[in-house]
C-alpha cells in the first residue's frame, strides 16, 4: 500500500523556465501522421520575458517516422538561430532520444542519423551547446 508521501514523491512539477536575461530559448517539436507519412516541424524563439519573437512551422512529406520529424524540427530551430544570428541560444525539445544524440558523441542509431550527424557538426561550427530535454507540458508554446 502506498502512503500519501509516496504518491507526492512521484509527482513531478514541470514549468517552462525562461532563458537568462538578454538570451533566447528556442523550443522545437514535431507532429507525425503515420497513415499519410506527413509531419510538421515547428519551433518558437522566446526572450527572457517569455515573449515569442520568432516562430516557424514547416510541413514535410514522405517521412517514415516521428524521430525524423523531431530531427527536422530541431534543424529548423538551429537554422532559425543561425539566420537571426542569435548568440548562444538555448534549445529545448521533448524528444529525449534526439536531445541525447545531439549532446553525446555516441553513434546515432535512429533512422534520422544523417540529419543528426549534420546538426552535430553545424552546432560545433556555430558554437551552439545549450540543448535540454523538457517534458511535453513545458513545450506548449510550440504546440500552439
Amino acid at each position: 500500500m502506498f502512503s500519501s508521501n509516496d504518491i507526492i514523491d512521484k509527482i513531478v512539477v514541470s514549468t517552462w523556465l525562461p532563458p537568462p536575461a538578454n538570451a533566447f530559448k528556442i523550443s522545437f517539436d514535431g507532429a507525425y501522421l503515420k497513415d499519410s507519412q506527413v509531419g510538421v516541424g515547428a519551433c518558437v524563439m522566446r526572450n527572457s520575458q517569455g515573449r515569442a519573437v520568432f516562430s516557424i512551422a514547416k510541413r514535410f512529406h514522405n517521412v517514415s517516422s516521428p524521430a525524423i520529424i523531431e530531427a527536422l524540427a530541431l534543424r529548423e530551430s538551429i537554422q532559425l538561430a543561425a539566420r537571426t544570428q542569435t548568440l548562444n541560444p538555448y534549445f529545448e525539445g521533448d524528444a529525449k532520444s534526439i536531445i541525447d544524440v545531439v549532446l553525446s558523441s555516441k553513434p546515432v542509431e535512429l533512422n534520422c542519423d544523417v540529419i543528426l550527424q549534420n546538426y552535430r557538426s553545424l552546432c560545433g561550427e556555430l558554437g551552439f551547446t545549450n540543448f535540454s530535454f523538457v517534458r511535453r507540458n513545458c513545450n506548449w508554446a510550440v504546440h500552439e
